[in-house]
């Protein structure tokens, strides 16, 4: 009888690791499920995908009640559980309809979120919400939603250049907003102009931002072209890299980084191919930057 027992317990306790094992390696999951609140029943559909290779492991949640969707990426971790949505409040008034749901372990991870029949905006971004719904967000303290959370405390530094920077940023991270002489970066809570033409060029097409680099043709050309011109965002330098070929406007451009990485037991080599495939004359032009 011992024998049996333990037998039993054995064997359940291999059914649970090999349970355990198949969830926490797996790529995920892909469920649909329904939640009821009053008159309305909300479908949800739940992608998890998990041990992607460059991806963290996210959830992707859809909401959808009648013809509106309300869509969201969580991070959060849930130890790779299903049917995370426990809840969803919602309010409707003529054309608005908000929503926020609540998640597993009464989580509040997103601001109301609404849809007024053109575009989606979180509650706090709304600059004049009605007073209905300003009744609707206050009554959600009594769930656990903690309103102040979501209000925007961050203020305006910087407006330069049609640019307004707030003191939000991260810091040692580089944006690169182009303008019609070459782009602004933005970087530690300052803005740098670095211009490559000296007229207004209003259309460049044939341009790209690639890692650390904003590359684009030589637009001081009328009909083609047979440079580029390039800034480093970090340093703010400028380069040009000569083509073998000359190359019309009329071309379509596609960039591809590709790192490729070279180990030993002290070094680490990186280098940065930019691959540049030009339709226009089928040819091939590598640049090693």
């Amino acid at each position: 009888m011992k024998k049996l027992f333990w037998g039993l317990i054995s064997l359940f306790i291999i059914y649970f690791i090999i349970q355990w094992s198949f969830i926490y390696f797996s790529k995920g999951h892909k469920i649909e499920y329904e939640i009821t609140e009053g008159t309305n029943k909300f479908h949800i559909k739940e992608e998890f995908k998990a041990n992607q290779e460059k991806d963290l492991d996210s959830y992707y949640i859809t909401i959808s009640l009648d013809e509106s969707e309300f869509s969201y990426q969580v991070f959060d971790d849930f130890n790779k559980e299903s049917k995370i949505v426990k809840k969803i409040l919602y309010y409707s008034y003529e054309d608005d309809k908000c929503l926020i749901p609540i998640f597993k372990g009464n989580q509040f991870l997103f601001d109301v979120l609404c849809y007024d029949g053109n575009i989606y905006n979180y509650y706090h971004n709304i600059l004049e919400p009605s007073h209905n719904l300003e009744i609707f967000v206050s009554n959600l303290e009594k769930y656990g939603y903690n309103e102040k959370k979501w209000i925007n405390s961050s203020k305006k530094i910087i407006d330069n250049n049609n640019i307004e920077v707030y003191n939000n940023l991260v810091n040692n991270h580089y944006i690169g907003v182009s303008d019609y002489k070459g782009i602004n970066i933005i970087n530690n809570n300052k803005i740098k102009e670095a211009a490559i033409f000296e007229q207004d060029i209003y259309q460049r097409t044939i341009s790209d931002f690639v890692g650390k680099y904003y590359i684009t043709a030589d637009y001081t050309g009328i009909n083609d072209f047979n440079s580029f011109k390039v800034i480093d965002m970090v340093n703010g330098e400028t380069f040009n890299i000569t083509s073998l070929y000359t190359i019309s406007f009329n071309s379509y451009i596609f960039i591809f980084l590709k790192f490729l990485k070279l180990l030993s037991t002290c070094l680490t080599i990186l280098s940065l191919f930019l691959l540049i495939h030009i339709f226009q004359t089928s040819h091939f032009i590598c640049l090693n930057i």
